[in-house]
């Protein structure tokens, strides 16, 4: 429920604030007064956007705070835990608009977004008036006011997770689909290039090795010519290093004789002479096995010619290649596997397409019974405020087989086409004139007709829960007289249910007020201003007579406008 209203630089008011009550709040005032002001701020409440052009002029920015009692509104209480706010008993709303295009969100004093506000806005409140009357025109949201009133949701709901069941299962053979278009080809190609590594037998580290021996082939003139050269220099040839050296040592032998101290000496030399030795005849046999072979060369370059193909085609080393084998090997049983895994799909597919048809059709039939109880209902309601004769029809057509559209929206099943409500177009019809055949509300309903539409409709959906407090903007366009004493008695009726807001004209229903407000422009040091007072009973009586009489209000006026509140308290 709304408690509080506070306004400050918007439009041409300047700061007042509205203290709502349970039941019907009427607000009323002379035309141009600020009433509507006061519905565009609540639609800011809301989540609506705004621009600067609503700042009071010469303000740098407007600010609408809005206090709601939500203590016994599990709905919003639920949305405000998800949104990561601290439930409370109060909800505390602030918009602030701003020149400088910094526009600002608060939700129990926390920062918030748009988005946050308008998921918590359109559960707190509902305003019929022009915006509603652009709704219900809509023939989309038909079919949401249909399952409202026959309380389908539950049921349309299993028909919408079977859709969404339906639309993956769809879109996963259409990918399959696609890719066995091409399995052929791509397997052949897989095959080869599997059947390709395969056969070069690859061993990581080999490419290395090979580089290795390629280079030693390479140069083996040159290395033949190197040991040799060192062999003969350390041992073969005359004069050669271990010869002097063995010379060195037999003199050190003859000197540690002498002087025994070089005995170690003598030693230290005997070890190095027979390592170096050892090394001679090391480097011997290496060039005993050196020989120059073109073919081994040959046969070399092209092993690793071969591998550098490999890897260009498919990866930068050995490693990455046998690697990429793999995945083939993968790939390929995954293509063996998708002739069953699609036929797999079909047979769900196909059992969830006849699953959501009977779900769908029986929704459908549950509508066509709702259909015929909404239209007695509404009929009903309209007669009663002045629109007798008046035949209202909720039309059910199937869909049809349609090629266009979004398949994400919506897909064919044989010859029908089924959506996540089900196979139903709804659009409700009126034919206000005895005669006349119904039509659609955008073609045949005026903009008074359209209003008293929708308080029947929310009349009849009064007592199945929804938003807390109903704002009626333009419910007393173009009627008056009795139909206007049955408006009020209907809004009457309604504020037993929901927090009514009212704005109006009419004597007929203002009457029925149990908060009665008026709404007044002053011009105040050169700027008007918009205020806003709550009238106590004499204050409710001056208000009545004004609205049955305008400006000249006599002693008669008063004393029937007393009469119209004194009978309304009898009802």
């Amino acid at each position: 429920m709304l408690s509080e209203l506070t306004i400050k630089n918007f439009a041409i008011i300047d700061e007042l604030t509205l203290s709502f009550s349970e039941g019907l709040n009427v607000l009323s005032g002379e035309t141009g007064a600020g009433k509507s002001i006061i519905i565009n701020a609540i639609n800011l409440i809301q989540g609506r956007r705004t621009s600067a052009d609503t700042i009071r002029s010469d303000e740098e920015e407007a600010i609408i705070d809005a206090l709601f009692d939500i203590s016994d509104n599990n709905t919003i209480l639920n949305k405000v835990d998800g949104l990561g706010i601290e439930k409370e008993e109060n909800l505390v709303i602030k918009r602030v608009i701003s020149h400088s295009g910094k526009n600002k969100v608060f939700i129990n004093g926390g920062l918030a977004t748009l988005g946050m506000l308008a998921g918590i806005g359109e559960e707190l409140i509902a305003i019929s008036g022009q915006h509603e009357s652009q709704l219900l025109l809509n023939p989309e949201r038909h079919i949401d006011i249909l399952d409202d009133f026959g309380s389908l949701h539950s049921l349309r709901e299993r028909v919408g997770t079977l859709f969404k069941k339906l639309l993956k299962l769809r879109n996963e053979l259409v990918d399959l689909a696609h890719a066995a278009n091409k399995r052929a080809e791509r397997e052949s190609l897989l095959d080869f290039q599997w059947n390709e590594i395969e056969r070069a037998n690859l061993k990581v580290g080999e490419d290395e090795d090979l580089k290795r021996e390629k280079d030693i082939l390479i140069n083996s003139e040159k290395l033949l010519e190197y040991s040799n050269h060192a062999y003969n220099t350390i041992y073969g040839a005359k004069e050669s290093v271990l010869e002097n050296l063995k010379a060195v040592k037999n003199n050190i032998k003859d000197i540690s004789k002498i002087d025994s101290s070089l005995g170690k000496l003598h030693d230290a030399m005997e070890s190095s002479i027979i390592e170096l030795e050892d090394v001679a005849l090391s480097l011997r046999d290496y060039a005993q096995k050196i020989e120059f072979d073109p073919a081994k060369l040959e046969e070399v370059e092209q092993r690793l010619l071969e591998i550098n193909k490999l890897k260009k085609k498919y990866g930068s080393t050995i490693d990455e290649i046998i690697q990429y084998k793999d995945r083939i090997q993968r790939e390929l049983k995954d293509i063996s596997n998708s002739e069953d895994t699609i036929a797999r799909l079909k047979n769900e597919l196909h059992d969830t397409e006849m699953e959501i048809l009977k779900m769908a059709e029986d929704l459908s039939d549950k509508r066509r019974t709702t259909a015929e109880k909404l239209k007695n209902s509404i009929e009903k309601e309209l007669w009663s405020v002045g629109m007798e004769k008046t035949v209202f029809e909720a039309g059910i057509n199937n869909h049809r087989f349609n090629t266009k559209g979004n398949l994400d929206e919506n897909m064919d099943i044989g010859d029908l086409r089924i959506t996540s409500k089900g196979i139903d177009d709804v659009e409700f019809l009126l034919s206000p004139n005895p005669g006349e055949s119904p039509r659609a509300l955008s073609r045949i309903a005026s903009g008074g007709e359209l209003s008293r539409v929708i308080l029947a409709l929310k009349s009849i959906l009064a007592q199945k829960g929804g938003v807390e407090t109903l704002i009626f903007d333009e419910v007393d366009a173009g009627i008056g007289g009795r139909v206007a004493d049955i408006v009020g008695q209907k809004l009457k009726s309604l504020s037993k249910f929901h927090q009514v807001i009212c704005i109006t004209h009419l004597p007929q229903i203002a009457r029925f007020a149990d908060t009665h407000y008026n709404i007044s422009k002053k011009v105040k040091n050169g700027r008007t201003a918009t205020s806003v007072k709550r009238l106590d009973k004499e204050e409710r009586i001056g208000e009545i007579a004004r609205m049955l009489a305008g400006a000249e209000i006599t002693e008669t006026v008063k004393e029937h406008a007393r009469e119209m509140i004194e009978k309304t308290a009898m009802q």
